[in-house]
């Protein structure tokens, strides 16, 4: 069963790697919970792309 859960551990960690998602992440919970962590994060490189046109707009706006 370790083996398992090892290999779902591993699952959910590359997919979130992959992602952009710092590898010191802690996800928590069996695997569905780890799933949903993942599933709903939104990718770091993706946030700051969408905080610099945000910050581009409010600056440009007299």
């Amino acid at each position: 069963m370790a083996v398992v859960a090892e290999s779902a551990y591993s699952f959910v960690r590359s997919w979130m790697q992959k992602a952009g998602v710092p590898a010191n992440w802690e996800l928590v919970g069996e695997k569905t919970a780890r799933c949903r962590q993942a599933g709903k994060a939104f990718p770091p490189p993706v946030a700051a792309a969408v905080g610099r046109e945000i910050a581009a707009v409010l600056l440009a706006v007299p």
